[in-house]
């Protein structure tokens, strides 16, 4: 088949535009347009025929008949209830429904497209569901890492878990293809007594979707982090406890659960040492205001003693019978020590803070350190 690219414009109106220029461009370029003439042709294959014709079927274009299946699986807006059920379940029975209906209908080229919306959706949603709990996971990290000496180990590998998520969702599918009549109630029977979780990177279809739930619903304790000081001890404490405590009531495996409470360990542990260090950084602080105080204070009284001595050198003179003078002398002598050897204070308690803001491991060997972690120690063994 051959098409002549003359017939996709209407030559009346063209023709009419010429004459009149009507396009408003420069007219040696306008003149040498006039003079064109499209000859091109195309040739296109008996499928691309195909798809040509059935491009004029108006029942296609009948928003009835139309399915954008690049929203189909998207679960932003889906509950946390029932996120990881339509993932797994609701899915997979579209995507049989929408395949049966395009196969009836002889339509290759949609059955194509549409397989290539299912896996490009369920990528994302399974990039979205593992980066969420990758985020959940690594809850505390930030903070340990900033006071630790060796960054935190990883609870969740979350390349290994998009593996074996994609995976699980495929076989569901793959299974409902199968069957003669797919019904969510079955489907989702089969997965809560087939699968079992063997790591979190292998979670069972049950503890996938109760994580999810509990992992995206409010912070009970959203507080800022600026809220907390040397004296929220027992506030941390309490939060990792209510944490755990609704863990505890959750249908999870123990492997999931255990994993839970480290993140919250994990969360409390970097408070503990943020609070530490703040407190520490706050004391240093005031003591260089103190010291400053201090050594302006004692530099004056020198520069009085300097003006009296140089006030009696000019009336009596310098002579050992010169009381005064030997007395003046004596006491400038003194404060001059107290300068230098608070100067010296000072100077060591900066380097020793220098050293802690270079090295915020070693916040744990801190007065202030062990005080908060005493009070949180105290509180976590109440009940």
């Amino acid at each position: 088949m051959q098409i002549n690219k003359n017939a996709i414009f209407p030559t009346a109106t063209l023709n009419q535009q010429s004459q009149n220029n009507d396009w408003g461009i420069d007219k040696e370029v306008f003149d040498k347009l006039r003079q064109l003439v499209i000859k091109d042709k195309i040739d296109i294959s008996e499928d691309g025929k195909k798809l040509l014709d059935s491009s004029t079927d108006l029942d296609l274009f009948d928003p009835a008949n139309i399915k954008v299946w690049e929203n189909e699986f998207d679960i932003d807006g889906v509950s946390s209830e029932t996120a990881i059920e339509d993932l797994f379940i609701d899915s997979a029975i579209e995507y049989k429904n929408e395949r049966m209906r395009l196969e009836g209908a002889n339509d290759a080229v949609r059955v194509q497209e549409l397989d290539a919306a299912y896996m490009n959706n369920l990528k994302q949603e399974v990039d979205r569901i593992a980066n969420h709990l990758d985020r959940y996971f690594d809850r505390g990290t930030l903070l340990n890492d900033v006071y630790g000496e060796e960054p935190q180990k990883d609870l969740f590998d979350v390349d290994l878990f998009k593996g074996h998520l994609t995976t699980s969702v495929l076989a569901v599918k793959d299974e409902v293809m199968k069957m003669d009549g797919p019904d969510s109630e079955g489907i989702h029977k089969d997965l809560l007594s087939n699968q079992r979780t063997t790591s979190l990177e292998q979670l069972s279809f049950n503890d996938l979707k109760e994580l999810y739930r509990f992992t995206t619903e409010p912070l009970k304790f959203g507080d800022s982090i600026d809220q907390y000081d040397i004296g929220s001890a027992k506030k941390i404490a309490v939060k990792e406890k209510e944490l755990n405590k609704s863990i505890r009531k959750l249908s999870l495996s123990d492997t999931v659960k255990n994993a839970m409470y480290t993140v919250n360990k994990r969360v409390s542990q970097g408070m503990l040492k943020h609070v530490a260090y703040k407190n520490e950084e706050k004391m240093y602080a005031n003591d260089m205001e103190q010291y400053d105080r201090m050594l302006k204070n004692l530099m004056n009284m020198l520069q009085r003693f300097g003006v009296i001595i140089d006030d009696i050198k000019e009336d009596f003179g310098i002579s050992p019978k010169n009381k005064r003078l030997l007395k003046y002398i004596g006491r400038q002598q003194d404060v001059a020590e107290q300068y230098d050897a608070l100067k010296a204070e000072k100077d060591r308690e900066k380097q020793a803070f220098a050293e802690l803001e270079s090295n915020k491991h070693n916040i744990m060997e801190t007065d202030s350190y062990k005080r908060v972690k005493a009070e949180y120690d105290q509180e976590m063994k109440k009940k």
